[in-house]
C-alpha cells in the first residue's frame, strides 16, 4: 500500500475534515479499482463518522455532494483527471465522472 499522494503523509492519522485521529482510508477508486487505488496512493484519511457511519458522511450523506463538486472543481482547476466510484451514484445524482490519468490509458 502507497502512501496517499493527496494528503502529506504527516497528516495521514488525522481526518482531513476537522483533524481528529482514529481514520480509515477512504479510496478515491472503488470496486475492482480498490487495489489500484492502494498502489498509487488514492485515498484520504476519514473518521469512520465522515468515511462511512455518520450523517455526513463520503458514503451517507447527500451534504457530500457540495464537498465532492469542490473537488472537481479544484482537480479542473490544476488539470488533473477525477475517477467516481460507483458508490457515489445515488449522492452526485449525474453521471458519474471517470476519467483516467493519461499514465493509466492503453491504446
Amino acid at each position: 500500500m502507497r502512501d496517499s499522494i493527496i494528503v502529506d503523509m504527516k497528516y495521514a492519522d488525522l481526518d482531513i475534515i476537522n483533524g481528529q485521529y482514529g481514520v480509515e482510508r477512504h479510496h478515491c477508486l472503488g470496486g475492482p479499482n480498490r487495489k489500484k487505488a492502494d498502489e498509487d496512493g488514492l485515498w484520504v484519511p476519514l473518521t469512520p463518522e465522515h468515511h462511512r457511519t455518520g450523517k455526513i458522511s463520503a458514503h451517507q450523506s447527500t451534504e457530500v455532494q457540495k464537498w465532492i463538486e469542490n473537488i472537481v472543481e479544484q482537480c479542473r482547476k490544476y488539470n488533473i483527471p477525477v475517477f467516481m466510484k460507483p458508490s457515489l451514484t445515488d449522492i452526485w445524482g449525474e453521471e458519474l465522472i471517470q476519467e483516467f490519468p493519461k499514465a493509466l490509458i492503453h491504446a
